[in-house]
């Protein structure tokens, strides 16, 4: 409850004060699971947690701070984001469309980390990249459209 407090001290109502913090809070409550959390700010907004995800100035932003979690984290972020997806919205939502969807944004997103003062986060950006091309490249649109030409051949290869 210390929320209400804070925007009552504001005088800010809660439900303006979480829409307005939204593109700070999500990405850190999908990486940590919290889909509790994720469902107390869907009711309080009268959205579904999938339209939250959805949302063009959420979803890169949430992929973006999901891709440079270390070591396995992504992967198992990346499931609970399909399973709280799928689950929300009856459909079944795989991670390669949710990638495409936002693709540009999300590489964006990426490359302004790369002017970070912290090395150890651009070490992390350089292999972001081909994270997210491994999942891509299954999508003949993508490979062939997209890809640069060294990729392509890269990919061709193997």
């Amino acid at each position: 409850m210390l929320i209400f407090e804070t925007c009552r001290f504001i005088s800010v109502h809660p439900r303006d004060f979480i829409s307005v913090t939204l593109s700070k809070t999500l990405p850190y409550l999908f990486a940590t699971f919290e889909g509790k959390v994720l469902e107390d700010i869907s009711k309080e907004l009268g959205e579904p947690i999938s339209r939250l995800f959805i949302n063009p100035n959420h979803c890169h932003e949430i992929l973006a701070h999901v891709y440079l979690l270390h070591g396995g984290q992504t992967n198992r972020v990346l499931k609970f984001i399909t399973e709280i997806l799928s689950d929300t919205s009856g459909n079944e939502i795989n991670i390669q469309s949710i990638v495409k969807s936002s693709v540009v944004s999300l590489l964006a997103n990426l490359v302004v980390v790369l002017g970070a003062e912290d090395e150890e986060r651009t070490t992390t950006v350089w292999l972001c990249p081909a994270c997210v091309q491994s999942i891509l490249i299954h999508d003949p649109l993508i490979r062939q459209y997209m890809l640069c030409e060294r990729s392509r051949s890269y990919w061709q290869k193997t």
